[in-house]
């Protein structure tokens, strides 16, 4: 994928995602929303240039990212997700979650 098409999904998603937003998707559900339509866009792009080899794999692999930080933005994921990923699992318990609850400043 190259630079124009990246930006151009990424905004998309953003954009989605804002929607998503806006009704209410927050909390566990941001962090897989914001990588579900990131994959979904890449998937898209790939299917629209007809090219699955393994030398454009990599390429694929690097918009999805650039997408899903994008993405994961307007959910504020950067500073958040290892409290979201943490929920998404069911929690932290015993000795892991004092110093989850220290990293937190709880």
């Amino acid at each position: 994928m190259d630079s124009e098409v990246t930006m151009t999904i990424a905004g998309s998603v953003v954009v989605v995602c804002q929607l998503l937003k806006s009704v209410g998707v927050t909390g566990k559900w941001a962090l897989l929303v914001a990588a579900l339509l990131s994959l979904l866009g890449t998937v898209f792009v790939a299917w629209a240039a007809a090219d699955f080899g393994r030398a454009t794999a990599v390429r694929y692999l690097i918009g999805w990212t650039s997408i899903l930080s994008s993405a994961a933005g307007v959910f504020g994921l950067i500073n958040s997700a290892p409290e979201a990923v943490t929920t998404l699992k069911g929690g932290v318990k015993g000795a892991a979650a004092n110093v989850f609850n220290a990293v937190k400043g709880e």
